[in-house]
């Protein structure tokens, strides 16, 4: 088969899991980044780093940030639209528990092979 616009179009092949969160009542879904997004996320990521020490304490706010929004461009609904896509929607993300975020954002992690654990799946 020869590849079409319309195939391309309606392509799903991003990977999805399902995760129970600790501090919420259920399940959240989240996807794999997609190329632009990953690549955008990391270099978001390196402008706030330290090559040191990791982040540097004066980044903080804006790491948060990044976490934000990698939760917000990976967590989808069971039909696999994103939960969030405005500013006013972040802020509900913003507003979650340290701990659940720091778990969300693993789980982000893991999926996008920025971990040990989501490398090791890769291969």
């Amino acid at each position: 088969m020869i590849l079409s616009k319309e195939y391309l179009k309606n392509l799903k092949i991003r990977k999805t899991v399902e995760k129970e969160i600790k501090g919420l009542e259920g399940k959240a879904k989240f996807r794999e980044l997609g190329g632009v997004e990953r690549y955008r996320y990391i270099s978001r990521l390196q402008s706030v780093a330290n090559s040191e020490s990791g982040i540097d304490l004066e980044n903080l706010p804006e790491f948060a940030e990044i976490q934000v929004d990698m939760i917000a461009e990976c967590l989808i609904d069971q039909s696999g639209n994103l939960l969030v896509e405005t500013e006013e929607e972040k802020g509900f993300i913003r507003s979650l528990p340290h701990s659940v975020l720091d778990e969300m954002f693993e789980v982000c992690q893991d999926l996008n092979g920025f971990t040990d654990e989501g490398e090791a799946e890769k291969n």
